[in-house]
């Protein structure tokens, strides 16, 4: 796949109409959320709409280029609907440039602008209800619900608008995992080979073909690939390992393939890499337990590995018994907790209850207002969530049920309590949520779905209100 370019326009007369063609190449889009084809004014239309009470300083149009062609657009706000947010209101390609990988290369290249935006450090989007099939594409780019519904009409169509939003940093963020090895036998499912530094071009190819598309890729060339799979193989990150690094071969092509270095002398699985077309069906997994067993042989107890957050391979590196590598939460600094809480470095074996009411103290302890905390709260558990692989996990109501309560013992506690204090205090915390659930609700209103996507006021017992108190 070539790279695409992301530049600013300011709507020349050969921007503007690079731009309405894109727009008129997308009828499908016009259609879902207009009710009609694209109209001449479009591009006109998206170099001058503007939010309430923002102005064309923080207003970003790019065209998202091609081989030196306009094939997309993106629509930016900088500052809104808080100063902390960006909006993202169009990311959109020309009909025959969708799903190939060039939406997500330019969502990539938008975040990356974003991140260097300064107090900047979440992106909003909103998706109309006719629209919604676009739901698993910004799923894949790590947005999450931020439980917010909009009414949305345009003509005669009528639908809601759903936001999603995404916590950012200036880079991504990497965790390191860790298996303990033992010499359980593996079962010779493929015929491997040995990697050597002559296999550089095959591993070169596969990795463009693994990488390409995916959270990983940040537009490197084949050419690129394959230098870094031949300075790997020579110990760019240490003496590589080949009794312990294999690859699967197809068609004269490599499909998979494991590598491993001693990276400061410590074993690395520097690369574990499988062509898309070969996924899940067993290659990956197969190898990486084929090299756990040959560094067991070599005398090594454990093995460490790198991942992107985001990347699902880690739901394999953790049914393989990989885990994420850091101190005990309870052990953690409040300043620490919390970043590993964004990050997503807690493990799914250490994030528990204790931890939920932990993040949620620390927030609203920390912020003079209700709601944006909840959110902070809201988003939060749902990026941890789906980075432990659980991507329906969340209820709403359960969320703000325990952030009311919470709230309402801190503003009836000493300002100066730390969490252990209120920890000591507030025991019937810990009981879970079943007291409040008997207390408050009935239990089909408990069950239901409305109560799961979205807050419902209790039916038996009102609840506190300690919003009213701030």
């Amino acid at each position: 796949m070539s790279s695409i370019d992301l530049k600013p326009i300011i709507g020349k007369d050969d921007e503007a109409s690079s731009l309405q063609r894109v727009l008129e190449e997308a009828p499908g889009y016009s259609m879902r959320i207009m009710g009609h084809p694209p109209g001449p004014a479009e591009a006109q239309s998206t170099f001058t709409i503007l939010p309430p009470n923002m102005g064309y300083e923080d207003k970003f149009v790019f065209g998202i280029y091609l081989s030196g062609r306009m094939i997309g657009c993106v629509d930016l706000i900088r500052g809104y609907p808080d100063r902390k947010t960006a909006m993202l209101g169009l990311l959109l390609l020309s009909e025959k440039f969708q799903g190939k990988g060039y939406g997500r290369l330019a969502y990539q290249k938008v975040e990356e602008i974003v991140s260097n935006w300064a107090g900047i450090g979440k992106i909003r989007i909103g998706i109309v209800g006719t629209n919604d099939h676009i739901l698993t594409f910004w799923k894949k780019m790590g947005f999450v619900d931020a439980g917010v519904r909009k009414p949305y009409s345009y003509d005669k169509l009528k639908s809601e608008t759903f936001v999603f939003e995404k916590i950012i940093s200036s880079k991504k963020s990497r965790c390191t995992m860790r298996v303990n090895l033992t010499k359980a036998l593996v079962e010779e499912k493929f015929a491997t080979k040995k990697l050597t530094v002559e296999d550089a071009a095959f591993i070169g190819k596969l990795m463009e073909q693994a990488y390409r598309g995916t959270i990983d890729d940040d537009g490197e060339t084949l050419d690129q690939f394959i230098a870094e799979a031949r300075a790997t193989l020579s110990g760019k990150y240490g003496r590589f390992v080949s009794d312990a690094s294999f690859w699967i071969e197809d068609n004269g092509k490599a499909i998979s393939a494991t590598l491993v270095t001693l990276w400061k002398d410590e074993p690395l699985l520097a690369f574990s890499i499988t062509d898309p077309d070969y996924q899940r069906k067993g290659f990956a997994s197969f190898l990486i337990r084929k090299t756990m067993k040959a560094m067991a042989d070599l005398g090594y107890s454990y093995l460490d590995l790198g991942v992107t957050l985001g990347n699902p391979a880690k739901f394999l590196y953790e049914k393989l018994g990989f885990e994420v590598l850091s101190k005990v939460t309870s052990s953690m600094t409040d300043e620490e907790f919390l970043r590993a809480f964004e990050d997503c470095t807690i493990s799914k074996n250490q994030w528990k209850h204790k931890d939920h009411l932990r993040m949620a103290w620390l927030y609203l302890k920390a912020e003079q207002n209700f709601e944006s905390a909840l959110q902070k709260i809201r988003i939060g558990i749902q990026r941890l969530n789906l980075s432990h692989g659980n991507d329906h996990g969340y209820h709403e109501t359960v969320t703000q049920v325990f952030a009311i309560y919470i709230l309402d013992t801190i503003l009836n506690s000493d300002p100066k309590e730390t969490f252990d204090d209120f920890s000591t205090a507030n025991p019937w915390l810990y009981d879970g949520i079943n007291p409040f659930r008997k207390r408050h609700y009935s239990d089909a209103l408990w069950k239901s779905e409305e109560a799961r996507h979205g807050f419902v006021s209790a039916d038996i017992l009102e609840l506190p209100n300690p919003r009213k108190k701030l």
